[in-house]
């Protein structure tokens, strides 16, 4: 029995003893709970919701209930709804006639709430309900007997009195019990309840079960996109036993979207079966995870490689939510996954998603591509390429200078590259060169600014009268791509200058010698 509404069918308590009143008292019970029953007395006569009136019993004998099943052995869970109105030392009191001896001993109290608990809450302007539990002993007789609630406060009443006098504040109620050692079962109460976490193809199954004192119940869910279901998903937790109410879930995935699905609560106990009703949710549309506008951007970054965004939008498709990732390498292999920001996101609406990909300054080709997971599954975008990328030196032409007919001085600016930076000339009769020498300086450390530093070479046995081309050329070992060091070669552009026609003249202590141009006598 649950939740019912009683009146009192007698005053008398015979052959039990009952409890002598003063003309004036307070604070009925109003509720009574134990296990699975439970009595709405609402005060006296269940008329009463406040204080009684002069004269009237504090005792009530609710005769009119199926006697209430209680096993020996188990604790049963108990509740006591009460009007708590004056600050007066109470206490709660369950008894039993355990022996069946038409008479409630102290030895027979079962159940027992301190006063230290119910004065915390003296003067409360609602009722207040006290839980507890009540335990027969296995040395009970079975079989039908008496139960005695009391809620008793008022003149000193000291505890342990199943008859108490002059019972100022409180309330005595009787009820017919069952006492047995193996209770006649009771099926299970099994609820379906509203599913949450719905996506386009997930969702989850919620229900309640409480087995009622039975044996242990299993829990699944049957569900499906009809009330025929045809799929059956277990619960967590997939048991339970005695009587207290247990939620349970049941996550689905790979579900079609925008489509109906039933579903109700099953529970299976021994041989029999019992059911939830249907309910239904909708899953929501689309599929998975919708990946979309994926594109690179520039970055602005402290160090000198050249930084960009990874960009992308999207659509998780999913209430519980998705992980976002880029993947990127030389290859269409890729190699190296990270977690882009946000790395979870969830709903149902595009998202912006970014990675900031600083790249090593080697190859001129990146691969990379997003991937989205949910629920274990991946899904990627196509395959993405950074399509140009140098970071090296930066080489600016400086005029040739100090030119004779046999010899000048060629000149350069450098900007040198992330790692250490060689620097040499290269000179001939055409701009194929042929000539290579060292500049000065010719070696520069990786950049710590955006400095350009002048370099130059001087170089002898010229022809007069002759134009020369030549360059600055700059290489650097980078040391730390996938396929070990790489030598990088930079050149700037072609310059030229002419020897004049005019020869050298050595000057000696005594003589001179002239050096004549050999295209004249």
């Amino acid at each position: 029995l649950t939740s019912i509404t009683s009146f009192a069918q007698s005053t008398n308590p015979a052959p039990y003893c009952s409890g002598s009143s003063v003309p004036f008292y307070f604070d009925p019970i109003t509720k009574f709970q134990l296990g699975t029953f439970s009595n709405i007395t609402g005060g006296y006569l269940g008329g009463q919701t406040g204080n009684y009136n002069s004269g009237t019993s504090k005792y009530v004998y609710f005769n009119n209930f199926t006697p209430i099943l209680l096993q020996k052995g188990v604790n049963i869970p108990t509740s006591l709804e009460v009007i708590q109105g004056d600050c007066e030392t109470k206490f709660i009191e369950v008894y039993v006639d355990l022996n069946q001896n038409n008479s409630f001993e102290i030895t027979e109290k079962v159940g027992f709430v301190p006063s230290a608990t119910i004065d915390a809450n003296c003067q409360a302007t609602t009722p207040q309900t006290y839980n507890f539990t009540i335990l027969i002993p296995t040395t009970a007789t079975d079989g039908l007997t008496r139960l005695r609630v009391i809620y008793k406060g008022g003149n000193g009443l000291p505890a342990d009195i199943p008859c108490p006098n002059q019972l100022q504040y409180g309330e005595i109620e009787d009820y017919n019990v069952s006492i047995t050692t193996t209770p006649t079962p009771v099926p299970p109460t099994v609820a379906s309840l509203p599913a949450t976490n719905v996506g386009s193809d997930q969702a989850t199954l919620n229900g309640s079960v409480n087995a009622n004192y039975g044996p242990t119940a299993t829990i699944s869910f049957e569900y499906g996109t009809s009330t025929s279901y045809g799929s059956t998903a277990n619960a967590t937790p997939s048991t339970t036993s005695g009587t207290i109410l247990t939620n349970a879930t049941a996550t689905l995935t790979g579900l079609i979207a925008n489509t109906t699905y039933h579903y109700r609560t099953k529970t299976t106990v021994g041989a029999n079966t019992y059911y939830g009703s249907d309910l239904t949710f909708t899953t929501a549309a689309g599929g998975g995870p919708i990946i979309s506008d994926v594109f690179l951007s520039t970055a602005t970054s402290s160090t000198f490689y050249d930084p960009f965004f990874f960009n992308t939008l999207v659509n998780p498709n999913s209430s519980t939510g998705v992980n976002v990732y880029f993947e990127y390498g030389y290859t269409t292999a890729y190699g190296t996954t990270v977690p882009a920001t946000p790395a979870v996101i969830s709903g149902f609406s595009n998202v912006s998603v970014n990675y900031t990909f600083e790249p090593q300054p080697v190859y001129t080709t990146y691969h990379w591509r997003v991937k989205v997971v949910r629920n274990g599954v991946s899904y990627y975008s196509p395959d993405q390429t950074i399509a140009y990328f140098v970071n090296g030196s930066t080489i600016n032409p400086v005029a040739a200078s100090s030119i004779t007919g046999t010899e000048a001085t060629l000149n350069g600016s450098v900007l040198p590259d992330n790692y250490t930076t060689n620097v040499k000339f290269e000179y001939g009769l055409t701009n194929t060169y042929g000539t290579t020498v060292n500049a000065t300086p010719n070696s520069f450390p990786a950049k710590t600014s955006l400095d350009f530093f002048p370099v130059a070479a001087t170089i002898t046995g010229l022809a007069i009268n002759t134009t020369y081309h030549y360059r600055v050329r700059t290489e650097t070992i980078s040391p730390n791509p996938p396929a070990g060091s790489i030598l990088r070669t930079h050149v700037g552009p072609d310059s030229t200058f002419t020897t004049t026609s005019l020869g050298t003249i050595d000057f000696h202590e005594d003589l001179f010698e002239v050096f004549p141009n050999p295209t004249t006598s």
